[in-house]
């Protein structure tokens, strides 16, 4: 601890003050006289409270230095921490494309450990159909046009292929570029059972042998209808029926 370091020097330099004492030698010109002595001790005893006074700023200032390096430190390890396990992968690529720095997540979805990734190219990671995608993006990117996004999959030997979501900047000093991964396997394939869900419904209701309409609720506005409907109550078009109001 530094506070330590201080009274240590202080005591090294104590020490020495001692030894130069001890060499000093007085001659019998140099005495003084009572006042005279009076007055040189008393400006000794001055220079050591000004001394005193100034060993004790300084160790209230490396107390200051020392719980501001903590806290830096504190910061430091929160940033790491956050940094490393965040749900998304970050990943910092040269302006050749190549890994430079990348946090746990981001490791993960490539399939292998981060020193085993670095300095590779993050292209390498992209399927070939969406590698064209993600060329585009990247060029973007070096050109410094802002924040960019694009949709591509990732594909690595050792993991099942990733849908992602990537956005990326240039950095303030524009030598690398970053990148935020995000896994949206999951929202794609929600996305895709809910289209299908959505087929099968609008086959089912257009194909109904029943005539089937579709109100809103809390008017009865209608929305929709099939073709059995505007066939039995003489309709000739949905234009007819949609926007209306239901009526007994």
């Amino acid at each position: 601890m530094r506070i330590k370091n201080i009274k240590h020097n202080t005591s090294n330099l104590r020490l020495k003050a001692e030894e130069m004492h001890k060499s000093l030698s007085i001659n019998p010109k140099d005495n003084l006289t009572i006042t005279e002595t009076k007055e040189f001790i008393h400006e000794l005893e001055v220079h050591q409270i000004e001394l005193e006074i100034m060993n004790s700023e300084l160790v209230m200032a490396n107390e200051q230095i020392w719980l501001k390096e903590q806290r830096i430190e504190e910061a430091n390890k929160k940033f790491i921490e956050l940094y490393d396990f965040a749900p998304s992968g970050y990943f910092s690529l040269n302006k050749e494309g190549d890994i430079v720095e990348l946090n746990i997540s981001g490791a993960n979805m490539l399939g292998k450990p981060s020193h085993r990734l670095l300095r590779n190219r993050f292209a390498l990671y992209i399927s070939d159909k969406t590698r064209p995608i993600f060329n585009a993006f990247f060029e973007k990117l070096i050109e410094g046009k802002g924040t960019k996004t694009c949709q591509v999959t990732l594909f690595a030997h050792e993991t099942s292929p990733i849908a992602v979501a990537i956005t990326g900047t240039l950095s303030e000093n524009s030598a690398t570029c970053l990148i935020n991964v995000i896994d949206i396997t999951a929202l794609n394939k929600a996305e895709e059972q809910l289209e299908k869900s959505n087929l099968l419904f609008s086959s089912i209701f257009y194909n109904s042998p029943d005539a089937l309409i579709i109100t809103r609720l809390e008017d009865e506005l209608i929305i929709n209808c099939n073709e059995k409907f505007l066939k039995i109550y003489g309709f000739s078009s949905m234009d007819e029926v949609v926007g209306k109001i239901l009526t007994n």
